[in-house]
């Protein structure tokens, strides 16, 4: 019997297919054979998506969300395959099916995925081909499973990209791919599978490392579509901030079981299983800045491979509340109480008995300073700006400007120039922490390659003073350029990419002791497996190579790669961007731990502003290029002086579902400026609400103060924006928003 016919005899047997879920996984298992066994990534999942809801799947990377979601439409990659349970379909047109009983490659699960169930997947410029333009990728879906003419799928896919939001959809409908921002890819990516309206939408990470305005805007596309057409969505993430903003109901995973689920007020409120509590709990908390906040919590070791799943509860490892000779040997059954469902024996009577107190402690968050915060309280004061410390900066970046020419033409001959930095100055001190935030292509991270001589400016200069004597590193060349390159390095953004795979971890944390010629021999062999200590890693992983390691590992290995040589400045490039949140809360209190142990400085760039604030000392905002706002962290989030800072602040989702209100998001025009011709005046008044004709678009502001200056306080500590308007502007920041929500 084919599967076609097993899945016309199901439904047959169901019969009225009115009044069931639109989707229902049940007891659903995908396993790949792999060199290390079977791999159990779903391992008996039970879920159900109800109509026009929108249900969130969180967990860390390897717990199988992805997988669930593919093993849904049967594309799961070889040697994967779904090899238990029903993925049960309500069909508008087929009845109730069961999905994992078609054949992948049959018509009628073909039918379902073009024109019932669309799904978005995380990385939209992986997934579109740069060889064709949006149009045609998108015209071709709508030619093959809508039967349109090349005309009629040209005005489908104008109309579809300006549904999503694209603005000037009839022009970009020519552009390629490599031609588009990431965002903008990803609402490509939502047109195509909104194409044959469907009435569910899986999206895998959509939001994963985009900008903050960004997530924003591709959150509010969501909302609008399901309020428009009433479709379902099921939505992977990570980031429990997104789902706050979004879900209806929450499925928490964990090694390929749902060990939680239930309404996301529910879930916030009122967690019950340890994995969710201590997911919550590492998260960065909105309106605490590093003075206030202390550690974050964390979890401790790592997602167990799936060939070698625990027994017992798989959590029980990382558990910290587990019951000894229990958790380790029986699994747990899943308890519904009415109000959410969870498999944890700590909530289980009958496997407890009187011997163990039934449920678990208070959620509590630890908040003790570390040594640095508390030197750093005694010499920088709160939001007020007063006494700031009264030491020399440790570097200094005076009127730095960047420009990439473009060249085009059979001679290669210069047409234009691409302005990433223009006149950017800012300044750093001994053992401060400074934050560089704005979207993707204001300028973050040219500045920060040019800050260690990765990229020469164009014009500027970068005053170093780690010796005596400030040295201008934009200046230097050779030799003299290698020696200030020791106190000044680098952190990078991707863990995996930025690992040479083919070499060891010994090598790739001793080569900068090589290339410098600091250490050989048994020397460099002692000083690598020092550095590993530090980060958290055993000198044993030494002769091991990178593929060996998860993605929070690989940022400790790059991490103990910049520090090798003991810096005094680290720039940090979205150092925690790609990691999961619970990694992410371990990294950021080891690079805390470092600083506080060897003195370190840092410039922190990154996109999101909740890790920001609780790292950071002062905080930079960037826009096309420039820096517009500079200022204590505190007066940045509460008392924002430049339309953009505020715009930026409004789009952080936070990680409470009772704040979740219309009328705190600024909504930013998605026509970026071209770097190679910028606007005149003030380059944000074209998105700026703000923006008055005739003084916004004439002279271009300068970075001032917003205030006198106070006795006693130096030029360092003055906040500072680059806003023609801020002394007549009232804007709302981070403790605004959050009033405004309650």
């Amino acid at each position: 019997m084919t599967t076609e016919s097993a899945t016309t005899m199901a439904t047959d047997a169901v019969g009225d297919h009115a009044g069931h879920p639109l989707l229902e996984l049940s007891g659903l298992h995908t396993q790949f054979a792999t060199r290390d066994g079977m791999v159990q990534a779903v391992h008996g999942v039970d879920l159900t998506v109800p109509a026009g809801k929108t249900v969130c799947i969180v967990g860390e990377s390897g717990c199988g969300k992805s997988v669930t979601a593919r093993s849904v439409l049967g594309l799961v990659d070889h040697p994967g395959h779904v090899n238990a349970g029903h993925v049960w379909w309500n069909s508008p047109t087929l009845g109730h099916v069961d999905l994992a009983a078609m054949d992948p490659k049959g018509a009628d699960i073909r039918h379902v995925r073009a024109q019932e169930i669309g799904m978005v997947f995380q990385e939209p410029i992986a997934s579109l081909s740069p060889m064709y333009t949006v149009g045609a990728q998108l015209g071709e879906m709508l030619r093959l499973h809508q039967g349109m003419t090349k005309q009629q799928a040209r005005e489908r896919a104008v109309e579809l990209l300006t549904r999503v939001g694209i603005p000037k959809a009839h022009t970009r409908v020519d552009a390629y791919p490599w031609q588009m921002s990431g965002g903008m890819c990803q609402r490509v990516m939502i047109a195509m599978a909104l194409a044959g309206d469907p009435t569910l939408l899986i999206a895998d990470e959509p939001t994963t490392a985009l900008d903050v305005t960004i997530q924003a805007r591709i959150l509010d596309l969501f909302r609008e579509l399901q309020d428009e057409t009433g479709m379902s969505v099921l939505f992977i993430t990570h980031d429990l901030g997104v789902v706050a903003e979004i879900a209806d109901e929450v499925a928490v995973m964990y090694l390929g079981r749902v060990v939680e689920q239930g309404t996301v007020e529910e879930i916030f409120e009122n967690p019950r299983h340890p994995y969710t509590r201590a997911l919550m709990g590492s998260i960065p908390t909105l309106g605490h800045t590093r003075r206030s906040a202390g550690r974050l919590s964390t979890i401790r070791g790592t997602v167990p491979h799936g060939a070698h799943r625990p027994t017992g509860c798989s959590f029980h490892p990382r558990c910290d509340v587990a019951v000894a000779g229990l958790c380790e040997v029986t699994a747990p059954r899943t308890l519904d109480d009415g109000a959410s469902l969870i498999e944890c024996h700590r909530w289980d009577p009958e496997a407890l008995g009187s011997e163990v107190e039934l449920g678990l402690p208070t959620l509590r968050r630890e908040a003790t300073p570390t040594t640095a915060e508390r030197a750093h309280a005694e010499n920088v004061t709160s939001a007020t700006g007063n006494n700031l410390t009264e030491s020399a900066p440790l570097l200094e970046v005076r009127e730095v400007s960047m420009r990439f020419p473009v060249r085009s033409g059979f001679l290669n001959r210069h047409r234009a120039d691409v302005h990433a930095l223009d006149g950017v100055s800012l300044s750093i001190r001994p053992g401060e922490t400074l934050g560089l935030v704005g979207e993707s292509g204001c300028g973050k991270t040219t500045l920060g390659r040019c800050i260690v001589r990765a990229e020469d400016p164009t014009e500027g200069q970068i005053l170093y003073s780690g010796s005596d004597d400030a040295v201008d590193l934009a200046g230097l060349h050779g030799g003299d350029l290698r020696s200030h390159q020791r106190e000044v390095r680098m952190i990078f953004q991707d863990p995996f990419s930025s690992l040479n795979p083919r070499m060891t971890l010994g090598q790739i944390i001793g080569e900068p002791l090589v290339t410098h010629r600091v250490a050989t021999g048994s020397e460099l062999q002692d000083r690598v497996a020092q550095m590993l200590r530090r980060v958290g890693l055993s000198p044993d992983y030494m002769d091991r190579y990178p593929h060996a390691f998860s993605g929070g590992q690989r940022q400790r290995v790059n991490i103990a790669r910049a520090l090798i040589l003991e810096p005094k400045l680290v720039v940090a490039d979205e150092a925690v961007s790609a990691l999961d949140v619970s990694v992410r809360a371990q990294i950021l209190n080891l690079l805390q731990d470092l600083q506080d142990e060897l003195d370190l400085t840092y410039l922190f760039i990154s996109h999101d502003l909740s890790v920001v604030q609780s790292v950071c000392d002062r905080v930079a905002v960037m826009y096309l290029g420039k820096v517009v706002e500079v200022a204590d962290t505190q007066q940045v989030f509460d008392d924002p002086q430049h339309p953009y800072t505020e715009a930026l602040l409004s789009a952080v989702p936070i990680a409470d579902p009772a704040r979740r209100g219309e009328g705190r998001r600024i909504r930013l025009s998605d026509d970026l400026p071209d770097p190679i011709d910028r606007p005149a005046g003030c380059f944000f008044h074209t998105r700026c609400r703000h923006a008055v004709a005739g003084l916004c678009d004439g002279a271009p502001p300068a970075l001032v103060p917003t205030a006198d200056v106070v006795d006693g306080q130096d030029d360092f500590g003055r906040h500072r924006t680059a806003c023609l308007r801020h002394s007549e502007l009232e804007l709302t920041g981070i403790a605004g928003t959050q009033e405004a929500d309650r």
